[in-house]
């Protein structure tokens, strides 16, 4: 691609095996298929590579290992430019319960105290979710920046966040505003995965995100005004 805009992500299985059925004359997939890799265009899926093995362990270890590696020779080279995801932001609902107001009227996703570090490699440009424990993912953007850092009280740059440009939000001032959130086995049933959304920050697969808006779109969920 002459702009350079290509990206590898991993994508689940799934979508690796439907892939290959639309566009590939071979239509079955080996049925020891473990890993996929997507590679993206414009933030569209343009191809992918499957990867199969049936050992112990220790050889799936390496095998992951030499994975691992050519992603990053892909992404040195230049020839690819990044390995997309979307990263999850909780908002910590657990310690802090009307934290994800200030992020949602703020336009941010934040972490604080001992947890603020995980902040540190969302980068401008990344996708971000918002992620509200018991509810779901109550909103989707893009990273504006790199993080910022913020007092709490006395406690000094207690809190690391990043703002977001959100392409959709859930309006949490309406009465039913839960009901408009994606919830984590709608995801989890989606991709025949299962990620547990209470970590602080975590990444999904890049394939991920574009499932998310779908729903939002579905739910009428829109983006915020300024």
């Amino acid at each position: 691609m002459k702009d350079g805009s290509l990206a590898i992500a991993p994508v689940s299985v799934i979508t690796g095996k439907r892939f290959i059925e639309a566009y590939h004359y071979a239509v079955i997939s080996p049925p020891i298929t473990k890993l996929c890799l997507g590679l993206f265009h414009k933030d569209k899926l343009v191809g992918v590579a499957l990867w199969g093995y049936d050992c112990d362990s220790e050889g799936k270890a390496a095998v992951n290992n030499i994975v691992l590696k050519a992603f990053k020779e892909a992404v040195t080279s230049g020839k690819v430019k990044s390995l997309k995801v979307v990263f999850v932001v909780n908002t910590n609902r657990t310690y802090k319960p009307d934290a994800y107001k200030d992020m949602v009227s703020e336009r941010k996703g934040a972490a604080y105290h001992g947890r603020k570090y995980a902040i540190q490699n969302i980068q401008a440009g990344n996708s971000v979710c918002l992620y509200h424990v018991g509810v779901g993912v109550i909103g989707i953007g893009k990273a504006k920046t790199g993080f910022h850092t913020k007092d709490i009280g006395s406690d000094a740059k207690a809190e690391y966040y990043v703002p977001i440009d959100f392409e959709y939000l859930v309006d949490i001032n309406q009465d039913n505003w839960t009901e408009a959130a994606i919830q984590a086995w709608e995801i989890n049933a989606r991709f025949g995965t299962g990620y547990h959304f209470r970590q602080t920050v975590f990444q999904l697969p890049f394939e991920f995100a574009q499932f998310i808006k779908d729903r939002f779109q579905e739910k009428g969920v829109m983006r915020p005004r300024l």
